[in-house]
């Protein structure tokens, strides 16, 4: 096992490269230290190849590998056993940037901005105070809260986010997309996969080979409606006109939809999402 700790006077950001196992990282409020804990699923060996260092305000957690190493262990099927569970404690706000083969990522608390990449990976976020990009071939992705703009790309698995922040672009090959509150601008394209937005603030644009789409929006809050679907019916609560109803005090939220298979339903939102997003 690898256990180091550091000193800090500020935030910093974690720079974690690595092949497979898991990273969990916990934003740790009024902390001034970071400490880092790797430990070895089978292989010790593994560890060897692991370096550690803090330099100026990043902390690099680094798995050093030849290219030719890395694919005899593709090849022959050794990634499991050289695979590595990585645990990082640091100050609340701190920025993350990971990259693995096939590794598990889950953060708990509040981090700055943050940066994943990943060939496989089931992904589950707290909190992101900034900006937040996830980028993966295959997994689920879940998100409490991002503050700043979203923008996530994947083969496929599903994306939820409770609360997104500003604008969010989603595209997958396929997969679904839930959304709580969406408080930006959502664009979503995926070849296979349906989207729900529990309450949308912001204009929703979406294109999908096959999928449903539903959106929520608050009371007194009308849409501009531009849908196609090959194969579906277009549902709403509310009264659909030829012209924009007079009075309104806010701008009316556009939804654009194109899907080759779904329905596509405008309805009003939950209340209990209107007392969350406030």
């Amino acid at each position: 096992m690898i256990e180091k700790s550091f000193s800090l006077t500020s935030t910093i950001t974690l720079d974690c490269r690595f092949l497979a196992g898991s990273v969990t990282v916990r934003a740790l409020p009024d902390s001034s230290q970071a400490s880092v804990r790797i430990s070895a699923r089978a292989n010790e060996r593994v560890l060897e190849q692991f370096r550690v260092e803090l330099t100026g305000d990043i902390l690099y957690v680094l798995q050093s590998r030849d290219r030719a190493g890395a694919m005899m262990d593709n090849l022959f099927g050794r990634v499991g056993t050289s695979g590595v569970d990585v645990t990082v404690d640091l100050p609340a706000g701190s920025g993350l940037r990971v990259a693995v083969q096939s590794a598990d990522i889950r953060t708990e608390g509040t981090l700055g901005a943050t940066d994943l990449a990943s060939g496989s990976a089931t992904v589950q976020l707290a909190e992101i105070d900034g900006d937040l990009r996830v980028r993966g071939g295959s997994g689920d992705i879940g998100i409490e809260r991002v503050t700043g703009a979203t923008t996530i790309r994947g083969g496929s698995g599903s994306v939820r986010i409770r609360n997104a922040g500003r604008q969010l672009s989603v595209g997958l090959g396929s997969g679904d997309l839930h959304v709580g509150a969406a408080h930006g601008r959502v664009r979503m394209r995926s070849g296979s996969g349906g989207v729900t937005i529990g309450l949308a603030d912001g204009d929703v644009d979406v294109t999908s080979g096959s999928g449903s789409v539903r959106v929520g929006l608050a009371a007194g809050r009308a849409a501009r409606l531009d849908v196609l679907t090959g194969s579906g019916r277009l549902h709403t609560d509310m009264p659909v006109q030829a012209q924009a109803p007079a009075g309104q005090d806010a701008e009316p939220v556009t939804v654009r939809a194109r899907t080759g298979a779904g329905d596509v339903t405008i309805q009003r939102a939950d209340p209990s999402l209107l007392a969350a997003a406030g």
